[in-house]
Formats: C-alpha cells, sequence, structure tokens
C-alpha cells in the first residue's frame, strides 16, 4: 500500500511536516524546523532522519525509486512543497543545477572561442572535455621550448631499435 493510500491519522508525515512550513510568495512550503547542513529540511521519522521534502513527497504523492533524487524546481531547499519537486537522476538533478559542472556542460566553446565540436573535442574517461585545437597548440609550444628534451628522447628510441634489430 502505498503512502498516499494508507488512512489518515496521526502516524503520517504530514500531520508532523505540514504545521512547520509557511506558505511564501512562491508557492513554496518552507520548512521551518531544523536544516542539514546543506540547508535541506530535516525531522526524524520512524527511527531515522529524513529530509522533509521527500518524506512528505512521499506521503502526498507515492513512492519515489531509490535511485531518483528529488529535484527542487523552485531552487529552494527548504521548500517541502510536492509541486516544487520532480524525481530526477543525480546527473539531470546536476546539470539543472548552478554548479560548475552545469556551468561548463553548458558552454559550447573553449576559454579561446574554439567551438566544441565532434572534431574539435577531446573527451576524457572521467567525462571531462577538452578543446583539441588547443591541445595540439599546447603540445606544439611544450616541445619547442623542450626540443633538445625531444630530440634525445627520439634518439634514444632510434638506438633501441637499431641494437635489438641487429
Amino acid at each position: 500500500m502505498e503512502a498516499r493510500d494508507r488512512p489518515l491519522g496521526e502516524d503520517r508525515p504530514r500531520v508532523k511536516i505540514l504545521p512547520r512550513c509557511l506558505v511564501d510568495e512562491n508557492g513554496c512550503w518552507i520548512w521551518t524546523g531544523a536544516l542539514s547542513s546543506t540547508g535541506y529540511g530535516a525531522v526524524r521519522w520512524e527511527g531515522r532522519i529524513w529530509n522533509t521534502h521527500r518524506l512528505l513527497y512521499i506521503d502526498l504523492v507515492g513512492e519515489v525509486p531509490k535511485e531518483l533524487t528529488m529535484d527542487h524546481l523552485c531552487r529552494n531547499r527548504a521548500c517541502c512543497n510536492p509541486q516544487h519537486l520532480e524525481p530526477v537522476t543525480q546527473r539531470v538533478n546536476i546539470l539543472r543545477g548552478r554548479g560548475v559542472t552545469a556551468e561548463n556542460i553548458a558552454k559550447d566553446a573553449c576559454v579561446h572561442g574554439h567551438r566544441f565540436t565532434v572534431e574539435n573535442t577531446i573527451i576524457e574517461k572521467t567525462g571531462g572535455r577538452h578543446c583539441k585545437t588547443c591541445r595540439e597548440k599546447h603540445i606544439k609550444a611544450w616541445r619547442e621550448r623542450n626540443r633538445d628534451r625531444v630530440n634525445a628522447s627520439q634518439q634514444r628510441r632510434r638506438d633501441r631499435a637499431r641494437a635489438n634489430a641487429g
């Protein structure tokens, strides 16, 4: 039986949470109780600490798959209004946010103005991306600055190949 199908009574999270919320001009239900260190509402329910927005969403709307996180569409972490929440993947939540990752993924060119196209983008194993044009310029400049080291390394490689062949 889902939370919303349970009979009303004192054992419902809404009975504990809603009286401690204030409605603001944006329709946010602002939790006035304890906040976590990251600014989300926190409440003890059935022996554990819950984020108030997630617990109230489960109570009023229904279960949230474990692999999904709650995205505050209103961008107010203390808001508990289920209409302001959407269950999404962690990736979607991060990309919708205002953090560095979201800012970087939104960029369509490198700091020097080269467009991030399929042909001009290097994707790292970790998911990061780099401008191929800038990388090639950087490598070329490094080789120019370190010409003696590069030449010596190439000479050692040739010498080893000759020794192994003969």
